[in-house]
């Protein structure tokens, strides 16, 4: 299967708008102008908003020498390519204690952390379809105004960008098993075809 560029998604948004496709960013076309304008604000909004299992990463988190100015005990550095703390956790997988993200610094009363985190992934091969989708019609509810001057075409790009948030979230959220349903699962299991 072939891999969906940052042009792909754009045009998925275009086609959905009824507008002409483009070949590049750079191309001389008020659709690859707006695309320019509005594509990585589209995906960091996208990106955001829900745990999409595509791009999570988990990491160790630094501990700075200076210590917050007042309320916390320490402060870590985040990655760069950080978009959004989803999970902190102590080296033994405890989760359930207090942080506040400011900038790019973690700070917790925790001597130590590890964090479960959005990653700002620019590789959209590492997107699964509904992702891509999702960013694509979020892209067309940005474009629509300024391409086709209707609020009505607008209000249709946002309707299926929302079916599409809640289709995806839910396929995402199928693909794992949550912690807090572990207790129910057998220790061993025997899968047999019927």
């Amino acid at each position: 299967m072939a891999s969906f560029t940052s042009i792909d998604i754009c045009n998925l948004a275009l086609t959905a708008l009824g507008e002409e496709r483009i070949v590049a960013l750079t191309d001389n076309t008020a659709q690859a102008q707006a695309c320019k304008a509005f594509y990585d604000h589209a995906v960091e909004e996208v990106l955001r908003v829900a745990k999409w299992a595509s791009i999570l990463s988990r990491a160790e988190l630094a501990q700075l020498a200076d210590a917050p100015l007042m309320g916390w005990g320490y402060q870590y550095q985040l990655p760069n390519n950080c978009l959004r703390v989803w999970e902190l956790q102590d080296s033994g997988g405890n989760k359930g204690h207090p942080w506040i993200k400011e900038g790019k610094r973690l700070l917790t009363d925790m001597d130590e952390a590890f964090i479960v985190y959005a990653s700002n992934a620019v590789d959209t091969s590492q997107y699964d379809s509904l992702l891509r989708s999702t960013i694509a019609y979020r892209l067309a509810y940005h474009l629509a105004y300024s391409l086709t001057q209707s609020r009505e075409i607008q209000a249709q790009q946002w309707q299926q960008f929302v079916v599409l948030m809640h289709e995806a979230r839910a396929a995402n959220a199928a693909e794992g098993l949550p912690e807090a349903d572990m207790d129910e699962v057998p220790e061993s299991k025997s899968w047999t075809a019927r």
